[in-house]
């Protein structure tokens, strides 16, 4: 596939407020508006090119009216003329039910992170990432455009569960996992994962013909299907009931590891004029797990897979004030597992 706009363009004009959490039965699901891959480029014909109030101030006056706006899906290379009505309604929160951040698209294509294999019973596997194929897009608040960002949002949630959108190249959905950061699930590193981003993980050109799919409340998420194996904490409990040195208890051989908005009607500029939403609810408390091992006042590895099933797909935070970050750096590399740093 040949380049697309965000390569071609400049930072300057490849802007846009870019969807970020979609909250359900909301104006913004209702049109079909897809996380992270798409950018409002335009409302009422007017382009929105820098970060000031004309999208907020159309949103309000357009309550309970159509207001037309142009979006721009980087995954397809796409422009696309949509018809929302800005309401206020009990079921979401604000007047669209999306939180949308002013960024850039410019060479977002290596800024994704992929998943490059998975450890079993690890954080990621608990949560169901699936090597090779789902991407790691980012929080409700966050973009990942590379592995440190990731890498600083699990350390700030660390033995806290989190929600994380992930795009999935074999279902083209991108959908909400919950995970638990972890240092005590037996494994290296807080997510038993290897990820990457850069010029050699882009995403397919297979699954670049469509826009993508927010995935709605009560479809089911794909879960990894790996064999059971005890951690090494389990092993060394289980040798110890039975009067045993843990090394005695041989584990089985397994894959290697290798904020603050100004007003709530429709979207509002933070105070620091860094971010912008369009009413969005806090994400809820899920109960999570720390991988197989289960500890005094930790979730269990099966309250996490039931969160991860029932969930909302479109939870989306309280947005808060995040930094507007246009760097177009392009760089490869790998994490091993998102070792903490010393």
């Amino acid at each position: 596939m040949g380049n697309t706009a965000s390569d071609e363009g400049d930072e300057s004009t490849c802007v846009g407020y870019r969807v970020l959490g979609v909250q359900p039965n909301s104006p913004a699901s209702a049109v079909g508006l897809v996380s992270f891959f798409d950018f409002i480029v335009a409302a009422n014909g007017i382009p929105l090119q820098q970060l000031d109030s004309t999208l907020m101030e159309m949103i309000k006056a357009s309550e309970n009216k159509p207001l037309p706006i142009t979006v721009y899906n980087y995954k397809s290379d796409s422009l696309r003329s949509i018809t929302i009505t800005p309401s206020r309604k009990p079921y979401y929160e604000g007047m669209l039910g999306v939180t949308i951040r002013f960024d850039s698209y410019f060479q977002a294509d290596d800024h994704l992170v992929r998943v490059l294999s998975v450890v079993k019973n690890s954080p990621a596997h608990i949560a169901g990432l699936m090597p090779e194929t789902d991407y790691l897009l980012g929080t409700a608040e966050r973009v990942f455009k590379d592995t440190d960002a990731l890498h600083d949002e699990l350390m700030r949630h660390l033995e806290q569960t989190m929600e994380i959108y992930v795009y999935s190249t074999e279902t083209d959905q991108v959908r909400v996992v919950v995970v638990l950061p972890t240092l005590e699930w037996g494994g290296e590193g807080c997510l038993g994962a290897e990820m990457a981003h850069g010029y050699l993980h882009r995403l397919p050109a297979q699954c670049r013909t469509t826009t993508g799919v927010s995935v709605g409340p009560g479809i089911s998420m794909p879960t990894a299907s790996y064999p059971y194996i005890p951690s090494g904490h389990e092993l060394a409990d289980a040798a110890a009931a039975a009067g045993t040195s843990p090394s005695s208890a041989a584990e089985p051989e397994g894959d290697k590891p290798s904020h603050d908005g100004t007003t709530r009607g429709g979207a509002a500029i933070s105070q620091q004029g860094m971010a912008a939403m369009a009413g969005a609810a806090p994400p809820p408390r899920l109960s999570g797990g720390g991988g197989s091992h289960v500890q005094a006042g930790m979730p269990s590895t099966a309250s996490l897979m039931a969160a991860n099933s029932s969930a909302s797909s479109f939870s989306a935070s309280h947005g808060g004030v995040i930094d507007v970050d246009l760097s177009s750096t392009a760089t490869q590399a790998v994490a091993p597992h998102l070792r903490p740093r010393d």
